[in-house]
């Protein structure tokens, strides 16, 4: 479901380049090169060898079917439109395969009933695939659904059609329903785009990063162009809080579509965690009525962190309109509403967040304040006697040692911040993960010093000389770092990690 976007005017260059070089080239060369370029799903250069190519031989059926299918591939559907047009004219192709073509670029086009004239002309999957998605385009959600159950007991192949009734299973909150489809469409082609995009969404929305990781990056070394891809792969690792991994990424993405919501979206992310939150206003505000709602609500965060906070306001009110129940609208607007000196309605705002068994210290601390200046602060207590400081506690725990299995970095330092902030400097594993949780992130300077502290507490502890000894290996200390390491490994002689670590040291 919108699988493939266009390369913008960043390519042209490239492609200018690529043409002069390949007009030295036979036009069986030029063939063999376009095939082979499919093959690898590399389209920009298949484009560029099957115009060339054409040039000898403009009315090939073969490579103007080559061709509109590269267009199809690349997001052009006013190219593909044109290619398919000339193929008709020299015959070539089932007329049924060339209407399926031309309804997808139809959709490509933003011709929902073009697109749905043509694949209702024809009864295979792929047809009621086609269909689906003009129906998603008109608004029409139970046609599409529809559409979507009776495509799966027609003939052809059916790897789209599951992929893109996954995704649209998720987007309405089906979370089991789009597993089940997306695994119907791994199980029937595993280095299919669409079903490697879909599980890399999903997976996300299952709370399983490292698995949608996984997926957005096989679909990257096999469709090396897909910006689905690429955003996915992005997207994780900011999740992750592997910013590091991320930022030549982002830089990848806004060399090939500089003016990308997308691509201003995520070069705005990387702003953030820096702190620079007027730059990251000033980014954001042409984008301020994007339907992307992970952009309206970065951008009402940069105005409530800079001073703006009837517009953070507003803007929050809407996405919670839009979407009730988004918990990170809601604890924004609250925050928005405390800021403003609207206490009631930061009350009202953040009493069903403060309810949740989920919620965390950082609620609890924001609704007992609207609570108090709300003069409301009866009713929070009832909410807090439910929560034992202890279970408090327990839950920010399993929250942090949760975050570090999925690798989510930043909510890992998140929790074990809060935890450090109850319990100071004590607790030796509170510091040794809040410090392996700081230097996975990339911040190796800031994390030592809590090794070191959670070493003085535990000297004996393998996890903690392993971490302060993988740290100080980071900072490039190789002395320090390998005799921490050997302490640790005689300390736990089977542990892998451990063992992989003082290899490196030693070899360094």
């Amino acid at each position: 479901m919108g699988r493939r976007v266009a390369h913008g005017g960043a390519v042209l260059a490239l492609a200018v380049a690529l043409a002069l070089t390949a007009c030295s080239k036979s036009p069986a060369e030029q063939r063999a090169a376009a095939e082979q370029a499919l093959a690898e799903h590399r389209f920009n250069d298949a484009r560029i060898a099957l115009v060339a190519a054409l040039e000898d031989a403009p009315g090939d059926a073969e490579l103007l079917g080559m061709l509109a299918q590269t267009h199809l591939e690349r997001g052009d559907g006013e190219a593909a439109l044109a290619a398919l047009e000339r193929l008709r004219r020299a015959g070539g192709g089932p007329a049924a395969k060339l209407d399926l073509m031309e309804a997808e670029a139809q959709l490509l086009r933003g011709q929902f009933a073009a697109a749905a004239a043509l694949a209702g002309k024809h009864e295979s999957a792929e047809a009621y695939r086609l269909r689906a998605l003009a129906a998603i385009g008109t608004g029409d959600l139970g046609a599409a659904e529809q559409l979507f159950v009776s495509g799966a007991g027609r003939t052809g192949t059916k790897v789209r059609l599951y992929a893109d009734h996954a995704i649209f299973a998720l987007r309405s909150g089906q979370v089991p329903a789009a597993r089940a489809l997306v695994d119907k469409a791994l199980a029937a082609d595993g280095e299919a785009l669409d079903p490697l995009i879909a599980e890399g969404r999903i997976a996300s929305s299952e709370g399983r990063p490292r698995a949608a990781l996984a997926a957005y990056e096989k679909a990257a070394h096999l469709y090396p162009e897909s910006q689905a891809a690429l955003f996915g792969r992005i997207g994780v690792l900011g999740d992750l809080g592997r910013i590091a991994e991320a930022a030549p990424l982002i830089a990848q993405a806004a060399a090939a579509a500089p003016n990308d919501p997308r691509v201003i979206y995520l070069q705005a992310r990387l702003q953030a965690e820096k702190g620079e939150w007027r730059a990251v206003r000033e980014a954001l505000q042409p984008l301020e009525r994007s339907e992307l709602p992970e952009v309206r609500l970065l951008y009402a965060r940069a105005l409530l962190e800079t001073g703006l906070t009837e517009q953070a306001r507003t803007i929050l009110a809407g996405l919670i309109r839009e979407t009730p129940g988004l918990l990170p609208a809601q604890r924004l607007l609250g925050r928005a509403q405390l800021a403003g000196g609207e206490a009631a309605a930061a009350f009202a705002t953040l009493r069903p967040v403060a309810a949740r068994p989920d919620a965390s210290p950082a609620d609890l601390s924001a609704f007992a304040e609207a609570a108090e200046k709300s003069g409301n602060a009866s009713a929070a207590r009832e909410i807090f006697a439910a929560i034992p400081p202890a279970q408090r506690l327990a839950r920010e725990l399993a929250a942090g040692d949760a975050a570090i299995r999925q690798q989510k970095w930043r909510a890992a330092i998140e929790s074990y911040g809060r935890i450090r902030a109850w319990t100071g400097d004590s607790n030796a594993l509170v510091l040794n993960n809040l410090a392996y949780a700081m230097g996975q992130a990339g911040d190796v300077d800031g994390a030592l010093p809590l090794a070191e502290k959670a070493l003085a507490l535990a000297p004996d502890n393998a996890s903690i000389l392993d971490t302060a000894g993988w740290l100080a290996l980071q900072q490039g200390n190789r002395e320090r770092a390998a005799d921490l390491l050997r302490r640790a490994a005689a300390t736990a002689p089977d542990n892998p990690a451990i063992r992989a670590h003082l290899r490196e040291a030693e070899a360094r």
